[in-house]
């Protein structure tokens, strides 16, 4: 919807657009406060909403109570992308219908007028919509910004969702870990069993033969296919461990023939120590790779890696192994470390708040990064120009963090402030005061870090 077509009246009481409940028309508001440069982030919008008098007066309109309720935009794009935030709300005063909405960079990846959209108050328990106010408001290109995921439907409640699923997907396979040890503990008491056997068989044998009583059927040399009536029958299969060592022919993680080598529902496990393996999916060059064949073409392989300070475990599976062979990638099933210092990536703006203690530290969780600590500035740092502009705390970092993860931190102000990861740095916006204007900061501050965040 362009400017012109956009025919209901824009009322605003201070810095709250008031949002009229009571229209009944499809036209809808211009509002300048939501049009923004192509790339724009943090864009804060306050917002009053009004609803009719109980007594029904035409004339008499009064603040909607916002108790139990919620805000959310929503729209489709210039070119038809639907996008919706609605987890970025603070009500400021539900009895006067007072609520601060900040928006983020996906509303502004596309230039040009949205076809559509609308403030909706909504029930926060059964999610129901109360009420929609239709507004209007448009994307610059200022030539200037490239934005991630341009041009994608967008919807913060679904990236929460999508993060519960995540963590119930660890749940699940740290619980396929757990099983995966108990099995290798059976699988170790089968061992001991079998070693014992083939010992016993060994001294029987001597003693039949030291006796000259002659065997049962008559060859017993024990070099070929031998069947144990009890208390084993058939084939036995165990575990095969090879070590190649840098003195060794240098080996390839992808060599199929070993796979197809092996017996169904058997397993090998190689150790790799300075090896240089080809196909190597692990930052070390020591590596222990389990192979199990599952079934005639199908090969689960764990790759692991266990050191003093930190480790990783890595899982893929092999399918069609006698066909047309499919190498799946390798996925990060468990990776973790132990503290590790921040100091060297903070910017020369910031240092450590304390000597020795609440030190700025990161460390590996599985797919994310975990930070705590506090910092501080090394001297005034001048309030930027605008609430959305950012300040970079540290930079250089040895991990690839998801762009655009905000979270609220504490530091001495009265409101939080923002913490954002983008790729190799930590930034900050929105050191406020009561009146929420930015404020310059200087070494007298705590400003704490802490959470966790998903890794690229």
């Amino acid at each position: 919807m362009e400017k012109d077509e956009a025919l209901l009246p824009v009322k605003k009481r201070g810095k709250f657009l008031i949002l009229d409940t009571t229209y009944r028309s499809q036209d809808a508001m211009w509002i300048d406060e939501l049009s923004g440069n192509y790339g724009d982030a943090g864009r804060t919008i306050y917002v009053a909403v009004i609803e009719q008098d109980l007594n029904n007066d035409p004339d008499k309109k009064k603040a909607m109570d916002l108790t139990g309720r919620n805000i959310r935009l929503k729209g489709h794009d210039a070119k038809g992308n639907l996008k919706r935030v609605a987890l970025a709300t603070q009500i400021i005063n539900p009895e006067a219908g007072l609520a601060e909405i900040t928006i983020p960079r996906n509303f502004y990846n596309t230039v040009g007028a949205y076809q559509n959209a609308a403030f909706e108050v909504y029930g926060e328990n059964d999610n129901v919509v109360i009420s929609s106010v239709p507004v209007a408001f448009e994307v610059y290109n200022n030539h200037v910004n490239a934005v991630v995921g341009d041009g994608k439907p967008f919807s913060d409640e679904f990236d929460a969702l999508l993060k519960e699923l995540e963590t119930k997907l660890n749940v699940a396979i740290d619980d396929m870990n757990l099983r995966m040890k108990d099995l290798n503990s059976q699988i170790d008491t089968a061992e001991n069993t079998a070693t014992g056997l083939d010992s016993n068989l060994r001294v029987w044998t001597d003693l039949v033969n030291n006796k000259g009583v002659p065997l049962l059927d008559g060859d017993n040399k024990y070099s070929g296919n031998n069947e144990f009536i009890n208390p084993v029958k058939g084939l036995m299969t165990g575990t095969t461990i090879q070590s190649f060592r840098s003195d060794a022919p240098r080996q390839d993680l992808n060599n199929l023939k070993p796979l197809r080598d092996l017996y169904i529902g058997s397993r090998i496990q190689n150790y790799y120590s300075g090896n240089q393996l080809i196909n190597n999916p692990s930052y070390s060059d020591f590596l222990l790779v389990t192979s199990e064949r599952l079934s005639a073409n199908t090969v689960y392989q764990t790759a692991s890696v266990v050191g003093a300070t930190d480790g990783q475990v890595l899982k893929r599976y092999i399918e069609d192994l006698d066909g047309k062979t499919v190498i799946n990638p390798w996925f990060v099933a468990e990776k973790w470390s132990e503290w590790r210092s921040l100091v060297p990536y903070l910017t020369k703006e910031w240092m450590p708040r304390n000597k020795d203690s609440n030190l700025p530290e990161y460390r590996f969780e599985g797919n994310a990064i975990r930070l705590r600590g506090r910092v501080a500035p090394k001297g005034v740092i001048k309030k930027p120009d605008a609430i959305y502009n950012s300040l970079t705390i540290a930079e250089g970092l040895p991990f690839n963090a998801s762009y655009d993860q905000i979270t609220r931190q504490s530091w001495d102000g009265v409101h939080s402030y923002a913490l954002i990861t983008l790729g190799d740095q930590i930034l900050a916006q929105r050191f406020v005061n009561n009146s929420h204007q930015l404020v310059d900061l200087d070494n007298t501050l705590n400003v704490q870090l802490s959470g966790s965040y998903a890794l690229n």
